[in-house]
């Protein structure tokens, strides 16, 4: 008869001798990826929001000569497509006035609304009774897109009204179709409000007559 060890005698040999060869055999653990060893971080990473200060560009009509005059307004908060529309339609500021005459040349019936830019195209819904479809509506159509593309989500600007899109017209009274850009209006080439201001203001000395001399005054 075969003997066989009780629980007993297990006991009293050790449990050692009464486990199987494959128990007694190492285990071999498998490279663990270092990011499941490490410290989980369960914050969201946020992106940071721009900080200021930040410059709206906008672009008036010089009461002279019918130019492109640009001014530049300080902010602490990127501005909007709409609120810079908005701007336009006020006009320039007294003391923008001060340094340079002109104005935005946009109807006050134009009543412009935007809507979000797709494919960097801007559309600009306009009332009827502004009459934008006028041929000769290249002041106010430069004055919009020379501002507006200032933004990098807008590459060309579109008009529309209750029938649709509206003819444009290009810095050289060409036809441009309903969708302008920067490069029809001479890539929006301006003069600047303040250099403008400075240029017009004489130097010292400048209207004073020429001093006498000595030889002058002898002769």
């Amino acid at each position: 008869m075969t003997w066989r060890p009780t629980g007993l005698a297990c006991v009293a040999v050790g449990l050692a001798a009464c486990t199987t060869p494959s128990e007694n055999q190492a285990v071999v653990i498998d490279d663990v990826p270092y990011d499941l060893l490490g410290t989980v971080n369960s914050t969201p990473i946020t992106e940071s929001e721009p900080r200021g200060p930040f410059e709206l560009e906008l672009f008036f009509i010089s009461e002279a000569d019918e130019t492109l005059v640009r001014v530049v307004r300080a902010r602490e908060q990127p501005p909007g497509l709409q609120e810079t529309i908005d701007a336009l339609m006020v006009g320039p500021t007294e003391a923008e006035l001060a340094l340079v005459a002109m104005r935005p040349r946009l109807s006050e019936s134009l009543n412009p609304v935007a809507a979000s830019p797709t494919g960097g195209l801007l559309a600009i819904t306009v009332s009827d009774e502004a009459q934008f479809r006028d041929l000769n509506n290249r002041l106010p159509s430069q004055v919009l897109v020379c501002t507006l593309t200032q933004f990098d989500n807008v590459e060309a600007v579109e008009l529309r009204d209750s029938i649709g899109p509206i003819p444009l017209t290009g810095a050289n009274s060409e036809s441009i179709g309903s969708q302008a850009r920067r490069e029809n209006y001479n890539e929006c080439e301006a003069s600047d409000a303040e250099a403008l201001a400075a240029a017009a203001v004489p130097g010292e000395g400048e209207d004073d007559p020429p001093a006498i001399t000595d030889d002058a005054e002898s002769g």
